[in-house]
């Protein structure tokens, strides 16, 4: 019975195919592409989060161990023009993890183009993170619909959506939407009634009590 070495290839017989197989794997398991996390902390001063890698490491012995939390990586955020959209990253939340090519230390301080400090490539230590993927065991919630684009809570009672017809929409864990709290606060101020009591004194008065109702529905929805 013949020996084997790394990967099955016989060490009595070895061909070049399987050699040259051997070292692609073992070239290939060396370099850091992208890779899962979760976020362990997020530090909202730098915009740097530390994330534990959700796969374990293989080791040459068939073994396998944690890889160590990732320290001070940048977190991407959506932005352009002087805009950017942002969200409260938590503990938990999961992200897809780059591993830029060169060491991006000096470019992280300082900004701009910038000479890599040291020739590391593909290296643990130069993760970036974009938060906002899901696995089957956790899916979107609410589910997304063909019919709107909207920023919303978990829940799905608090949005803000844009429609296929062009139109926006505002809603509110109150129940509200901004549309119905605007039209009760118009219906209000169009049955205002103005009550005279004297030569030059008068009273406007909220007869339906619609103008009450629609400003404490705003005040419910917005902030």
């Amino acid at each position: 019975m013949n020996a084997v070495i790394a990967a099955g290839v016989p060490i009595g017989d070895p061909k070049i195919e399987d050699l040259l197989d051997v070292f692609a794997r073992w070239l290939k398991s060396g370099i850091n592409c992208i890779k899962i996390g979760t976020i362990q902390s997020i530090d909202y001063t730098k915009m740097t989060a530390s994330i534990q890698i959700v796969f374990q490491q293989a080791l040459r012995d068939g073994t396998y161990q944690t890889i160590p939390a990732l320290v001070d990586c940048p977190v991407f955020t959506p932005q352009g023009g002087g805009y950017s959209l942002q969200f409260p990253i938590q503990q938990g939340d999961t992200a897809i993890v780059l591993f830029a090519d060169r060491n991006i230390d000096n470019w992280f301080q300082s900004g701009g183009v910038q000479v890599p400090a040291d020739g590391r490539l593909h290296s643990l230590s130069d993760a970036i993170a974009i938060v906002g993927l899901n696995s089957l065991a956790t899916p979107l919630s609410p589910a997304p619909t063909t019919s709107e684009v909207r920023l919303t809570n978990k829940a799905g009672n608090a949005k803000v959506g844009i429609n296929s017809a062009g139109k926006v929409t505002v809603a509110g864990t109150s129940g509200q939407t901004l549309l119905t709290a605007l039209q009760t606060l118009i219906t209000g101020i169009q049955g205002l009634q103005v009550v005279v009591s004297g030569p030059g004194t008068y009273t406007v008065v909220d007869a339906t009590t619609k103008v009450a109702q629609g400003l404490i529905a705003l005040q419910g929805l917005l902030y």
